[in-house]
Parts: C-alpha cells; sequence; structure tokens
C-alpha cells in the first residue's frame, strides 16, 4: 500500500491534535528549557568525535548535532526536530541527517512517530519534500519505550520508506542505570534494516554510556558524554562509502 504525503500529513497532525491533550504525566528529563506560554522550549547544542547512531559510525567525522523541541505545559506530548552535521563537511556516510518527531507520554511509557531524512553526496538527491515511495529517503518509523526505575525497554519499526529499501527489521533496545552517570545499553535488530543500517539481524549496540554534569556558573553548565560501544554485528554493517564496518567505537561529546 502507498502513502502519500498528503495522507502522512494527516496521520502526523491528527497524532499531533490528539495527544496534546492535557492528560497528565510526569515532565520528562529535559536539556537546557526555556518557558514559554503553555509549555516549554528545549534546546541542546552538541559536538561528538563522530555520529553514532544504534552501533553505526556515520562519515567517520566529528558531529555537531542540535534539538529543538517544545514540550507542552504538561509535560506528556512532545514535538521537536534533531539534526546532525558532519563538522568536515563530509557528504558521504549519511553523517548529515534531520529527524522530526512528535512523542506522547502517558505514564511509564511513551509513543512516538519520527521521521528520519538522511541527505545524500549529490545534492541533487536531497528531495527532502518529496515522500512519494519510488524516490523518497525518509525513514518514518514507531517506537514505544518503557520507562522503569531500574530500567527501559524501546521497540521501534520503520512501517514507511522507499519502495526499494529493506526495513524488515525491528530495532529493540534495553538501558539499565548502573549510577546516576552510568548507563548500559543494548540494542538487538531483528533483520535487515535500511534504516538501522545493517543487512542482517542481530546485536548492533552494546556498550557502557558515560554523562557528567560540569557546572560554569550557578546559571549555566555543559554535560561531557563517553561511550564504549561494540558492534558484534559489523560484519552486516551497510557496505557504504564512509560507512564504518568497526566492532568497537569509542566516542567522546561535549553539550550545552
Amino acid at each position: 500500500m502507498k502513502y502519500t504525503l498528503q495522507k502522512f500529513s494527516f496521520v502526523l497532525s491528527f497524532f499531533c491534535l490528539f495527544f496534546s491533550t492535557n492528560i497528565s504525566a510526569q515532565t520528562p528529563d529535559s536539556t537546557k528549557t526555556d518557558t514559554v506560554k503553555k509549555g516549554k522550549l528545549l534546546m541542546e547544542i552538541g559536538m561528538y568525535s563522530r555520529y553514532i547512531w544504534r552501533g553505526v559510525n556515520f562519515a567517520n567525522s566529528p558531529s555537531v548535532q542540535g534539538l529543538l523541541a517544545y514540550t507542552n505545559k504538561k509535560g506528556n506530548f512532545e514535538v521537536g526536530t534533531y539534526g546532525a552535521f558532519t563538522f568536515t563537511g563530509e557528504k558521504r556516510g549519511y553523517g548529515n541527517t534531520i529527524e522530526l518527531y512528535a512523542t506522547y507520554r502517558y505514564k511509564k511509557f511513551s509513543f512516538t512517530i519520527d521521521d528520519y531524512f538522511f541527505f545524500e553526496e549529490v545534492d541533487s538527491l536531497n528531495k527532502f519534500f518529496d515522500y512519494s515511495q519510488n524516490i523518497t529517503t525518509h525513514f518514518i518509523e514507531s517506537r514505544v519505550q518503557y520507562d522503569h526505575k531500574y530500567f527501559s525497554l524501546m521497540a521501534a519499526y520503520a512501517f514507511y520508506s522507499r519502495t526499494s529499501d529493506l526495513t524488515r527489521g525491528a530495532y529493540f533496545e534495553l538501558g539499565i542505570p548502573i549510577t546516576s552517570e552510568l548507563k548500559f545499553i543494548a540494542g538487538y535488530l531483528t533483520d535487515a534494516s535500511f534504516l538501522n543500517f545493517h543487512d542482517g539481524g542481530g546485536f548492533t549496540n552494546i556498550g557502557l554510556h558515560a554523562t557528567r554534569e560540569i557546572k560554569i556558573t550557578s546559571s549555566f553548565s555543559t554535560k561531557t558524554k563517553i561511550a564504549l560501544i561494540a558492534n558484534p554485528n559489523y560484519a552486516n554493517t551497510a557496505k557504504l562509502p564512509a560507512i564504518v564496518q568497526s566492532p568497537m567505537h569509542f566516542l567522546v561529546g561535549i553539550t550545552f
């Protein structure tokens, strides 16, 4: 079944309208926020040694990343965008990407619709506003996450993409906080998925992620991040220019 851009826009609009109703939920952990009428504006800028997502090293270049989002007063609905761009200007390896998302939270559950767009090396191929399935490079994914005191569990599946793209695989991720600054992550892909840049299933993202807040002044602080990430399924990582087929990654970053 083929979706048109109009159909997708209607579904996303309905999602945003329905879930922005005032259902009580806890306010999520956030980055820097500015209060606006009936909600908050979330903003974050990050510099990372590499852009590594779900165990894949994109473009093999330092990465500049940013978040801009709005969350409503109750904290149960969020809509925003996340972007990553290579620091060196490298266009190969899909290290330049934009994600649009909408999230609804209810108690310990969150439900998210993501729209990922990966920029091609050739500028003329970057048809951002074209959602037709014969040409689009958008991937639209649904995610469900359960957050417990002692663990988090997320399931994700790309339900819309270019017809020729294989998206059979669902991605599952377990998170276990070890301390307030250290977290263990294990991600598993059930089958091939072009969104996840793997030609076969397996564990793709196993690692330790450390975060420490450093206060600069009473009103300004930064977060330093270090991660050691293993990809046991690296042999199935997509064989594309500037996509790194490596079993281990070491990531360093700082966010403002």
